[in-house]
């Protein structure tokens, strides 16, 4: 596939440094709230669009060594040419600054060498545009399939090319309600390629995908809803695997194929997984997170333990790898709970009194006193380990593995 980058704010990180040089020229004062968007609203607003000009020749000429690229970007980048994608940058950016002090491109092509990103995109592929238009023209011109991009303007302009898929780069969450393909981090970004080029399986072809869109409310992993004219799926994308814990992707991936022959209507279908992009794409399933607890939704969840215990009987007890943090022995127990106690003394100032005065004296002898028992070390028989639930949103499991 031809993919299009754009370079200010989508490969470069300028972080806070649009606000701090603004305060340094005294456009606006020290205790001004918000970022380069805002800025640029507060002035065009206030018929000041001279001072921000000024404002981008600093922060794109003077200061942009000083930038650094966006986390994962870089690797990103590696992985797509490594799939034999043909990638590309495509820029407005004019050649000289708003006052001519500055040489933009000359700048931004330095900064690509420090990146290392010029070393992943050949010189013939990157190209600087003196206008819009021109950026929109040469997009047409490279036919390019996917185009990555900070600005909705670019995105949603008549010009741009109907046969690209234009994704917006949102790391901030602040373009709001987007109808079309949107990711927040560099990271996810060759999943989700592979995901809108119909490379996650071959029985899912997407070539008329409509809407990529990150689903809210996960922690470790990433989840993002894909709709298609084949309807809609899930592309969810998990972190590295940490040194001496289960791999969450293996683990969750086991669960949903189990859960699938036991009860097929439970859990999504497993369409496919890629090990290398750390992503699984799902069937989708509709649902919502339940606000309050209720007597049907606790009903639900104690018929779903009570099937695992059931299904249990019929695997064997090494089919599954240990929780996170299973605890096999009372020492495990012990242990986990003195390292649960720390975490929250190092992080939670507000329960200093709590463990001094309430915790620590109660805990702390009990945990002792259980050293000296002499099963303390022992762990419980493979035997009588049994499936554990992991419930999201009350009724729905993520993943089982074997727990004590």
């Amino acid at each position: 596939m031809k993919i299009g980058i754009d370079f200010d704010n989508t490969l470069v990180d300028y972080g806070d440094a649009f606000r701090l040089i603004a305060v340094e020229m005294g456009i606006v004062s020290s205790d001004f709230a918000g970022g380069r968007d805002t800025l640029r609203d507060h002035l065009q607003t206030n018929s000041n669009q001279e001072q921000w000009w000024q404002l981008q020749a600093e922060v794109y000429g003077r200061q942009i060594m000083e930038a650094e690229p966006f986390p994962g970007c870089v690797k990103a980048i590696e992985t797509l040419v490594g799939d034999a994608h043909s990638v590309s940058i495509v820029s407005h950016k004019t050649e000289r600054s708003y006052a001519g002090n500055y040489d933009l491109r000359d700048a931004a092509i330095k900064w690509l060498e420090k990146a290392g990103i010029a070393a992943l995109i050949d010189d013939s592929n990157i190209y600087f545009l003196s206008s819009l238009e021109q950026k929109l023209e040469k997009l047409r011109e490279l036919k390019t399939d996917i185009f990555l991009d900070d600005l909705p303007v670019v995105l949603q302009h008549e010009a741009f090319p109907k046969s690209s898929k234009g994704i917006l780069f949102d790391p901030n969450t602040s373009v709001g309600a987007w109808d079309g393909f949107v990711i927040r981090n560099w990271t996810d970004l060759p999943a989700c390629v592979d995901a809108l080029a119909g490379q996650n399986s071959s029985a899912a072809p997407f070539a008329h995908a409509r809407r990529l869109h990150p689903v809210t409310g996960g922690i470790n992993s990433h989840v993002y809803k894909l709709d298609t004219d084949n309807g809609a799926f899930a592309l969810k994308i998990y972190p590295q695997p940490e040194p001496d814990h289960p791999d969450r992707m293996d683990c969750e991936i086991n669960a949903l194929n189990f859960l699938q022959k036991e009860q097929p209507d439970l859990a999504p279908n497993v369409i496919s997984a890629n090990g290398g992009k750390r992503s699984v794409l799902l069937q989708w399933l509709e649902g919502k997170t339940p606000q309050q607890m209720n007597t049907t939704r606790l009903d639900a969840v104690i018929s779903f333990v009570a099937k695992l215990k059931m299904w249990g009987t019929e695997v064997r007890y090494d089919e599954f790898g240990p929780a996170r943090e299973a605890c096999f022995a009372p020492c495990q127990i012990a242990d986990q709970i003195q390292s649960r106690a720390s975490r929250l003394k190092s992080s939670a100032a507000g329960l200093d009194d709590f463990f001094q005065n309430e915790f620590d004296p109660v805990a702390q002898p009990v945990l002792r006193d259980c050293q000296h028992l002499a099963l303390y070390d022992l762990e419980i028989d493979p035997q009588f380990q049994v499936l554990s639930p992991r419930i999201s949103d009350c009724t729905t499991p993520l993943r089982t593995a074997r727990a004590n």
